[in-house]
């Protein structure tokens, strides 16, 4: 009787999704288009986690893995940072808890809510150890990630906005009014140097990073814009390098004294003349460092990047597959694909909600059972899963008392 009750509502879950499917509607109505943004851990064969726009693509034996961010109790708009130093276990900075991402794809809680998104900014991995900024109250301290009952090595009762290493040290960063600092600060928490400089009111730093024996401030603009500037070390005005209508991405060195930076959709060199674009027009949305390696991110790919621009791809969005049926999480982890799916195809990636439907017009998901025909003109079929997956998540409070959610074996 409880079998035909279920195969009763999953019948009308599936009249309701092809309903919908069914309505045409000229105006979108999701988040933004699918994008990877970085790499948060890579091993001798490259990448081992990448970050996405919702949630993280690991590499198992199997393939490429989508891990949906309901793993780590965050919302599909929302991708937690997420961190490795050691290319095996990545950390991830959830809603409200910290959580280890194993190389065989097990999400584990550590049952660190002081750890979460409720008070850590940002991450910063340096020799070998992984740094926390964390932000409580009008306080701010720094704590080792993989060592967090050690306490906070640094502590001030400001708040402070950034953290990036920087070989051997960490800058943090903060804005008042319009005046910046930077703080490089070493291993142990000591104080090495501290710069100040002019910027503008409402500006936001998101990085300080040493590239060519040169300091560069990152920041965000009150307009949502980005402006790049080189810091004078005799602490006068900073030059300014890049200014752009869109938040700016890097600086990262690439081999040499070369840098770049990108932003709006354009790749620029970075030198003390300032910054010059690069000849070819590459549509690049972020550039970062990987280890000792720098990577360039296009919407749906990434490539490596040295002194003379774009290498060799080591990944592309469509080799990402689905999320392996685990208990509990599957529930709606397979409604969240969905909806990634949709927001893949507007990247012009077409991806099979489930890898044996390959090829068909047909898919079935794997967390209900039903097919539902795959119109991607129509904007309906995410607001069904969303709300679907809504319903999903207040139903299945109680069910997810297991935090371990095992995958497969790593490749």
């Amino acid at each position: 009787m409880r079998r035909m009750r279920r195969r009763v509502r999953r019948r009308s879950v599936c009249a309701l999704m092809a309903a919908l499917a069914g309505v045409a509607s000229p105006v979108a109505a999701h988040g933004p288009p699918a994008a990877v943004n970085g790499i948060a851990a890579r091993d001798d064969a490259g990448p081992r986690v990448v970050t996405l726009t919702e949630g993280l693509g690991v590499r198992l034996q199997s393939g490429w893995r989508w891990i949906c961010p309901s793993a780590f109790g965050a919302s599909p708009s929302l991708m937690p940072p997420a961190q490795s130093v050691d290319g095996k276990r990545t950390f991830v900075v959830g809603e409200y808890d910290l959580f280890v991402l194993e190389s065989d794809g097990e999400v584990v809680a550590q049952s660190r809510p002081d750890l979460s998104r409720q008070s850590v900014l940002q991450l910063a991995p340096l020799g070998g150890r992984l740094y926390a900024l964390r932000f409580t109250g009008d306080t701010s301290d720094i704590v080792v990630l993989d060592a967090p009952d050690a306490g906070a090595i640094w502590h001030e009762e400001v708040s402070y906005q950034s953290i990036t290493p920087d070989g051997d040290s960490l800058w943090v960063a903060r804005v008042v009014n319009t005046e910046g600092y930077a703080v490089r600060l070493t291993a142990d928490g000591s104080v090495a140097e501290t710069l100040t400089f002019a910027v503008d009111a409402g500006d936001r730093i998101v990085g300080v990073q040493r590239v060519a024996g040169a300091v560069y401030v990152n920041s965000v603009t009150a307009a949502a814009g980005g402006t790049l500037v080189r810091l004078d070390p005799d602490g006068g005005m900073p030059a300014l390098v890049l200014s752009s209508n869109a938040p700016i991405s890097g600086p990262v060195a690439a081999g040499g004294s070369s840098a770049w930076a990108a932003s709006d959709l354009s790749l620029q060199a970075i030198s003390a003349d300032g910054a010059t674009p690069h000849p070819t027009a590459y549509p690049v949305t972020c550039v970062a460092g990987a280890g000792d390696a720098a990577i360039l991110c296009t919407q749906t790919q990434l490539f490596g990047l040295d002194s003379t621009g774009p290498q060799g791809e080591i990944f592309n969005l469509a080799s990402l597959q689905g999320p392996q049926p685990y208990p509990d999480a599957g529930q709606y982890c397979s409604l969240e694909w969905e909806v990634f799916d949709w927001d893949l195809s507007r990247a012009g990636v077409t991806v099979p909600l489930d890898p044996a439907d390959a090829g068909s017009g047909m898919a079935a998901s794997s967390g209900g059972g039903c097919a539902v025909a795959r119109d991607r003109q129509s904007p309906w079929i995410p607001i069904a899963f969303a709300g679907l997956l809504l319903a999903r998540r207040r139903s299945s409070t109680k069910a997810r008392g297991s935090t371990r959610l095992a995958i497969e074996p790593a490749r």
